[in-house]
């Protein structure tokens, strides 16, 4: 009994530790001929959220999935020594090894390890176990020691197949240990380390970093073109959406078979946008370059049916453009979409996402006519507006603010006032417009474009013949259309 005792201090003397429990990490593997962790950056494979998941799951091709332990040498034998080791890789996450694995599946740096053929695979599949022997060079190999293979600086974990049976992160964790004389000890353990992560693929054209379904929302920043920089400021002005291109995150994949990187027409195949809004039809609103189906079109919706191309679009053509050719006066109100993605075949994602787009305010000059006689027995008022400019001025939106009978149904609007010219509304005509039975009343006269040369009047006639004339002056007030925050 004491001569085993002693032999097998001698052996565990021969063993000499580098640094026991050291530290070691994942330094490369491969998925399916993808590279798991390039050496830049560490990135585990990725696979799309966006992407069906079978009941069964997917799993690698195990010819080409390759993972590596990097160890700084933690373990040195003397002369013809030989350890057993066993090492042990484990899966977290909703993974598990595919198919039967045997010694060839683990091998060294320097092809040292010489498996006793014992490979045992946990009932769940989550981890699998090596057992090894580990032998030092021969001694007459002279220092360095090398020709036995007497450092381990890298396992591979080699040939390997893993399924994953559901969307969340995968992760692998491995340890090494060694025993000797009943006394076991590691020599290297690696924390789990990430290797199958699953990403929202679709992004922003603007963004790198977000699922472009929950991004969607943000595409609510735009910038406001034409003349002035408003709209309604010159007799052709449009308002210009950013781009609602979208883009897919680098290095997204389907599944772990090691395809090519996804696009966007791999994983939609369209998407229908329905647009409303004040004026959808009047101002000839197109989304991606493409107009509203005919037959859904009306005087504030609009369906609009989109490509993956139109989605990828990343100039005005992939916007939403109002489009003012003067002759139509910008009413205030907002423009939203509500956008439902067309998923291709095995993709899946958001239903659909609604956004406020744009919010139009009348931007240029207001004037208030208090007093306005609008259909009063004993009086009558006109409204005179004239042109003593030198550039167009319009459109001009007339509305019934405070009065003393119903509340107004409309306005009244006057497309454009020529150089040189005049417009005269009478008391009578307005009420019609408003569809109010109001007698009198305040008015707002707004004049959508720059005021200068406005010359801007009402005349009333009381019972009693008498003529009162008064000019009116502009509010100071300016509203301007503008993104939505």
């Amino acid at each position: 009994m004491t001569k085993k005792l002693l032999l097998a201090a001698a052996a565990l003397g021969a063993l000499a530790f580098a640094g026991a429990g050291q530290a070691a990490d994942i330094t490369a593997g491969r998925i399916s001929g993808v590279t798991l962790f390039p050496a830049a950056d560490l990135v585990p494979y990725a696979v799309a959220n966006e992407a069906d998941l079978a009941a069964a799951g997917i799993a690698s091709v195990a010819s080409t999935t390759n993972i590596t332990i990097g160890m700084d040498s933690p373990v040195n034998l003397a002369a013809d020594a030989v350890a057993p080791f066993a090492v042990t890789f484990t899966l977290t996450g909703p993974a598990e090894f595919v198919g039967t694995l045997t010694k060839d599946n683990l091998v060294g740096a320097n092809g040292a390890i010489a498996s006793t053929g014992l490979v045992v695979m946990a009932a769940d599949k989550k981890s699998v176990t090596f057992h090894v022997e580990y032998k030092g060079a021969p001694a007459d190999v002279g220092p360095p020691v090398v020709a036995g293979g007497s450092n381990i600086n890298a396992l591979t974990l080699q040939g390997v197949g893993l399924k994953v049976t559901g969307k969340q992160s995968v992760s692998i964790a491995a340890k090494a240990t060694v025993t000797i004389a009943g006394h076991t000890q590691t020599v290297t353990e690696v924390a789990a380390t990430k290797i199958v992560e699953f990403k929202d693929a679709l992004v922003g054209s603007e963004a790198t970093s977000y699922s472009a379904m929950a991004m969607l929302p943000d595409f609510k920043t735009f910038k406001v073109a034409g003349s002035g920089g408003v709209p309604g400021t010159a007799t052709a002005s449009t308002v210009v959406s950013r781009a609602i291109g979208l883009t897919v995150n680098e290095g997204i994949r389907q599944d772990l078979s090691g395809g090519a990187e996804l696009e966007v027409d791999d994983i939609l195949s369209g998407a229908e946008a329905t647009v409303t809004g004040p004026q959808v039809k009047a101002l000839g609103v197109t989304l991606a370059g493409k107009t509203a189906d005919p037959a859904t079109l009306t005087d504030t919706v609009g369906v609009y049916t989109l490509t993956a191309a139109d989605l990828e679009a990343t100039t005005n053509a992939g916007s939403l453009i109002l489009s003012n050719t003067g002759a139509v006066a910008v009413e205030q109100g907002s423009y939203k979409v509500d956008l439902v993605p067309e998923f291709a075949t095995d993709f899946s994602g958001s239903a659909e996402q609604t956004l406020t787009l744009v919010t139009i305010g009348l931007d240029g000059t207001n004037f208030y006519a208090p007093w306005f006689a609008l259909g009063n027995a004993g009086a009558n008022s006109t409204l005179r507006l004239a042109n003593n400019g030198s550039t167009a001025i319009g459109p001009v939106v007339i509305s019934l603010k405070a009065s003393n009978g119903s509340a107004a149904t409309g306005t009244y609007t006057i497309p454009s006032i020529d150089v040189g010219k005049f417009v005269s509304v009478t008391g009578s005509a307005l009420k019609t417009a408003f569809g109010t039975d109001a007698a009198n009343g305040d008015l707002m006269i707004t004049v959508q474009s720059q005021a200068n040369g406005l010359s801007a009047k009402v005349r009333t006639t009381q019972s009693t013949g008498q003529i009162y004339e008064n000019s009116l002056g502009a509010n100071s007030d300016v509203l301007t259309a503008s993104p939505q925050a």
